[in-house]
C-alpha cells in the first residue's frame, strides 16, 4: 500500500495568490469612462420642513439643476471646459470637467412652489418646506 503525503503550501505562495486575486478583482472595478461623483449632503429637519446643505465647490448657480417631485429631490450639475490647444500654455490639464448627480427621498412631501435655493462660497443651501397636509396639526379638545 502506498501512502501519499501532502505538504501544505508555503505561506508565501498563499499570500501571493491572495494579492494576485485581489489585484485582478480590483482591475475589473475600475471605471472605463468618467462618471458623476456622488454628492454628500446634510439634511436637517425644522418646524417648516427641511434644510439641505451640500458642498459644491467650483459650481455656479447656473450649473446646478434642482428638480422636485413630491418627496424626491434631484440635484445635478455638470461643468465642461472648452477644448484647449497646446498654444494656451498648459503643460498639464486635469480640471476639464466635473459633475454630480444625486436623488434623495424625504419622509414628507415637499411644497415645490415654496422651495428656496442659494449658493454662497461653494455651499448650496435649499430650504424645503413641506406641504400643509404633511405638517402635523394640533387639535385641542374642548370640554362640554
Amino acid at each position: 500500500m502506498t501512502y501519499l503525503t501532502v505538504k501544505p503550501r508555503p505561506r508565501s505562495i498563499d499570500s501571493f495568490d491572495r494579492f494576485f486575486n485581489q489585484m485582478v478583482k480590483n482591475s475589473f472595478a475600475l471605471p472605463v469612462a468618467p462618471q458623476a461623483a456622488p454628492l454628500a449632503v446634510d439634511v436637517q429637519a425644522n418646524d417648516n420642513g427641511y434644510v439641505l446643505t451640500a458642498n459644491v465647490p467650483g459650481f455656479t448657480a447656473e450649473d446646478i439643476s434642482i428638480e422636485i417631485l413630491e418627496n424626491v429631490i434631484s440635484l445635478s450639475a455638470k461643468v465642461e471646459s472648452s477644448e484647449d490647444s497646446e498654444s494656451d500654455g498648459y503643460v498639464l490639464r486635469e480640471r476639464r470637467h466635473s459633475s454630480f448627480r444625486r436623488k434623495l427621498r424625504l419622509p414628507k412631501e415637499i411644497d415645490s412652489e415654496a422651495v428656496e435655493a442659494s449658493i454662497e462660497n461653494g455651499v448650496l443651501t435649499l430650504s424645503l418646506p413641506v406641504v400643509e397636509d404633511a405638517k402635523p396639526k394640533s387639535i385641542s379638545v374642548s370640554v362640554k
